[in-house]
């Protein structure tokens, strides 16, 4: 059985999909939800983060949510993830980031949370500005190096910051480093190796719509070439066996991957060391289609998700090509942008 989560502006959907039926639950209304994380140690606990309503925890698959994290100061958790090699028994280490940008991180499951006080007076952070609302940024995304255990936090705008030591000390951003990274993801496969999917590094110079390092983000090189017409980047997937297997969510500017009215996105995948290619068989015109949320499937291999405004998409054959899953998809839908998708392998 799959069941996908899916974060839309005001609710968060659960999708049982269990081949013969397919059901969905509505759950978190009108608490915008953001972001997504399950605990690699107990798949039952998943964390949420929304916009002005703060951190909520589900300890059994979404059938129950309880907000977590009140004492502290944010009430919009923007990023979370769950460390893939630290644990207290089968309790993963949480990592959860702010608007404005701040980072705690619990060992409890949100019972008791700490401040990686570092992370907002680093120099550069009198740099640091989201540009529809300049006088404020936040975590976009947080990642852990399974390998090397290095963590990495990108700010938007204007920073990936990383840490070394489990979180004790901190390196600022350098020249070269990703300005709008929109997603970091790691590999367990690809020792030492990050990728990020960028917004504004993009618009500058597409090829920097993908950037990656090879050695814990001292360095990046761009592996964008083929984005040229859609060089901003919301999204990025990574085959669960092949890390050189990557699909992306692609459009030309902001306006374009978030604006309904004129909505026109698309999905690129990359396969070794070929250049980005759009995928369009089974997906929906790129002209109405809201840039999209990815995943790949934890157990199938070759298998990709991809979400927007039209509904949920899967990809058998390493993003080529695409079937919809029939799921109930509400009228206003097609106008929203949906924000973040988790799916769960039984």
């Amino acid at each position: 059985m799959k069941t996908y989560f899916l974060c839309m502006e005001n609710e968060l959907i659960k999708v049982e999909d269990k081949k013969s039926s397919v059901a969905c639950t509505y759950q978190l209304q009108d608490k915008h939800p953001i972001c997504l994380a399950a605990d690699p140690f107990n798949q039952q606990r998943i964390y949420c983060g929304t916009v002005g309503h703060g951190l909520w925890l589900s300890e059994d698959t979404g059938l129950n949510w309880k907000q977590i994290a009140q004492e502290l100061p944010s009430k919009t958790f923007t990023a979370v993830v769950v460390s893939p090699t630290k644990s207290n028994g089968n309790v993963g280490k949480v990592y959860a980031g702010t608007q404005p940008s701040t980072v705690y991180y619990s060992a409890d499951a949100g019972s008791a949370w700490n401040e990686w006080s570092d992370i907002p007076s680093m120099p550069s952070s009198s740099e640091w500005a989201f540009p529809p609302k300049p006088h404020t940024h936040h975590v976009r995304s947080i990642v852990e190096e399974p390998n090397t255990g290095t963590i990495q936090v990108a700010i938007e705008a204007g920073a990936v910051l990383r840490s070394q030591d489990g979180g004790n000390t901190w390196l600022d951003t350098k020249e070269g480093h990703p300005i709008d990274a929109h997603t970091l993801k790691t590999h367990h496969k690809a020792f030492k190796r990050i990728y990020a999917a960028c917004g504004a590094d993009g618009m500058i110079i597409s090829e920097r719509a993908v950037l990656e390092s090879f050695d814990q983000g001292e360095s990046w090189i761009a592996t964008g070439h083929g984005l040229d017409t859609k060089p901003y980047l919301y999204d990025l997937a990574i085959s669960s066996n092949d890390p050189n297997t990557l699909i992306v969510s692609a459009s030309e500017n902001p306006t374009t991957a978030y604006n309904s009215s004129s909505a026109c996105s698309s999905i690129y995948r990359k396969d070794g060391g070929y250049p980005w290619k759009e995928v369009t068989k089974g997906l929906p015109q790129s002209k109405g289609s809201l840039i999209a949320s990815l995943a790949a499937d934890p157990s199938q291999y070759d298998t990709f998700y991809a979400l927007n405004n039209h509904g949920l998409f899967c990809s058998v054959d390493k993003g080529e090509t695409w079937d919809q899953i029939k799921i109930d998809w509400k009228k206003e839908y097609l106008t929203q942008h949906p924000r973040a998708l988790l799916v769960l392998s039984e």
